[in-house]
């Protein structure tokens, strides 16, 4: 079925209440009133709107003939293509001319037209294609027309949306033509969300064919991604150029870290706060380009050099904290580089306390007043404690025999309980410090802000107070910039922490091996899962949720990896520093999307 065939049906059936359709003489009398008021205020198209006015009502009494007594289908696919070509010059009136501020009268001409030509298909041959037609910038009044016909309480929401889906257009081709200041793009993008949320919001509530607006919509989604790809681009190269000059100036002090001066950490640093600034942007930007375009690789490409950039970026300020702590200690330097451990360690955690300097930058490219402010005032974290503490995986004190039995034990929790026990494993993370920074969340979609939450707060990024509260303060913020509505889309997850200026990688589609690599290296990541696996919660469809990974247990012996301690906000009970299983966890990491974020 066709297009038109499938919009002339519903038309048909969904304008009014089943068995009833529109009041073909209110909608008639009130284009011919319109007219009048039309040739008033624009005299110069007068002439024109009332030869599409004429033509709608021509084409009716065709269709309606047709609609009473069989015609070739021929005959009703020319009648489609004479409503079709006024729709197309109804559109090129202007706005005073085609629209008396409450509705388009023509285009409700145009619906009667539509219906009557689906009844006149039936009639003539139930099973004819209709003839292919598919513009939604002139289709989506149309539908919004009857949206206002059957749905006056959602007119105004659905003529709003046509308002700014035409506003997206025409801003997009403006900055093509002149290129707009990288503020002014995002702020688009942001738009662009809003304006799609609201669809969404609107189809929920109503029975009537929308996708014209839907595609309407898409066509501003697609002209600023367009742009925000084009500025990612150049944001991404603008900062791999800084990076690279900004690690020749560390390499260049590593070489004798006792003869470094504190003017030329400083500069480097103050480099390294300009260039996270260029970072953030072209991190998000990536992201919002990810979420609206469709070419999958060139997205990938594009995540995997701002993923680079996010390492090189987290390894020069943990060599510049190295060259400054081995200034401190008189130059001394250890195998393999300047306070090589000291850079390992840095590199390693991101949930201790803060050292080293503040990272300083200026919130214009986000479209609020230039000045300075902390992005990262976390600088060099500490690394997690050298034998961290993790909760209990198995509640109680048992004997040494019982200890000893449970290392057969076929239930992996006893298992692992009983292996840590012993001395057999190896926690990373730090399960037990981290387990204070969840709370459970007070709304259904707000997983991935609670879990930026306490990331948040490990960084020292967050005011102390009410959690709930400050939870529902970043789900404000978050519904702000577009990273949040009705939960987080995977592209957006941990972009609170990058618009705060940490420095944060994101992989897509991984296995669960390129995720234990990263909890391996102790710091605290967000991931993607299928809840139903963690809360063994029987559901035909995935549930999906995230989860903040603060630590794993590893076996000593041989080296894998028996479980991870999640925080976990969604839970009945809420999962602070929880044990799961490496199995369990599998089956919830490979029932979703396979999607986490590390934080460095």
């Amino acid at each position: 079925m066709t297009r038109l065939r499938l919009l002339a049906l519903v038309l048909l059936v969904g304008a009014a209440p089943p068995g009833v359709e529109p009041a073909p003489g209110a909608i008639v009398s009130g284009a011919k009133a319109f007219l009048k008021t039309s040739c008033a205020a624009a005299k110069p198209t007068c002439k024109e709107a009332t030869a599409i006015h004429d033509g709608y009502l021509a084409a009716l009494k065709d269709a309606e003939a047709c609609a009473a007594k069989a015609c070739p289908i021929p005959a009703i696919h020319a009648i489609a293509k004479r409503d079709r070509e006024l729709d197309e010059r109804e559109h090129a009136l202007p706005a005073k001319a085609r629209a008396d501020g409450a509705n388009r009268p023509l285009l409700r001409l145009s619906l009667l037209v539509i219906g009557r030509l689906a009844a006149a298909m039936a009639l003539s041959d139930p099973k004819a294609e209709g003839p292919a037609y598919w513009n939604p910038g002139v289709e989506a009044p149309k539908m919004v027309e009857l949206i206002c016909m059957k749905y006056a309480g959602l007119c105004g929401t659905a003529r709003g949306l046509l308002t700014d889906s035409d506003g997206l257009i025409a801003d997009a081709d403006d900055c093509e033509k002149k290129t707009c200041p990288f503020p002014v793009q995002e702020s688009l993008a942001i738009d662009v969300e809003r304006v799609t949320a609201d669809y969404l919001g609107l189809a929920s509530q109503v029975d009537t064919y929308t996708l014209p607006i839907f595609s309407h919509i898409g066509e501003a989604r697609m002209r600023v991604a367009k742009l925000i790809a084009r500025a990612s681009a150049a944001k991404l190269a603008e900062l791999e150029k800084g990076e690279a000059a900004l690690l020749a100036g560390v390499s260049a002090l590593e070489k004798n870290p006792g003869a470094a001066t504190a003017e030329q950490i400083d500069l480097l640093n103050a480099r390294g706060a300009a260039l996270v600034g260029l970072y953030r942007d072209a991190s998000i930007s990536s992201d919002r380009t990810g979420a609206r375009l469709s070419d999958a690789q060139e997205n990938a490409r594009r995540r995997e050099r701002v993923n680079a950039s996010a390492a090189r970026l987290a390894s020069a300020r943990a060599r510049l904290a190295a060259v400054k702590s081995a200034r401190a200690f008189g130059g001394r330097a250890e195998p393999g580089g300047v306070a090589a451990g000291v850079i390992r360690t840095s590199l390693a955690g991101a949930g201790g306390g803060h050292s080293g300097t503040l990272i300083v930058g200026d919130t214009a490219s986000r479209g609020r007043p230039a000045g300075p402010v902390l992005i990262d005032r976390r600088a060099i974290p500490k690394p997690p404690p050298a034998n961290p503490s993790a909760p209990a995986i198995v509640a109680g004190d048992p004997g040494i025999l019982a200890i000893l039995k449970r290392t057969r034990s076929r239930d992996p929790l006893y298992r692992a309980d009983a292996l840590r026990r012993l001395g057999l494993t190896a926690t990373v993370g730090d399960p037990s410090g981290r387990a204070r920074l969840v709370h459970t969340q007070n709304a259904p979609d707000t997983c991935a802000v609670v879990a930026q939450q306490g990331i948040l707060m490990a960084h020292g990024l967050l005011p102390k107070g009410d959690p709930v509260k400050i939870e529902a303060q970043l789900a404000e913020e978050a519904k702000g910039r577009g990273f949040y509505r009705s939960g987080t889309p995977d592209a957006y997850t941990a972009n609170l922490l990058v618009d705060r200026g940490l420095i944060v990688t994101k992989q897509i589609d991984v296995p669960i091996e390129t995720l234990d690599a990263a909890v391996r290296r102790g710091g605290m990541i967000i991931a993607n899962v299928d809840a139903r696996h963690l809360w063994d919660v029987k559901a035909p469809k995935a549930l999906g949720h995230a989860i903040v990974i603060t630590g794993a247990e590893i076996g000593r012996l041989d080296g894998k990896t028996l479980g991870y301690y999640i925080n976990d906000s969604g839970s009945a009970v809420l999962g602070a520093g929880r044990f799961v299983p490496i199995a369990q966890f599998r089956k919830a990491w490979e029932g979703l999307t396979k999607t986490f974020a590390e934080v460095h």
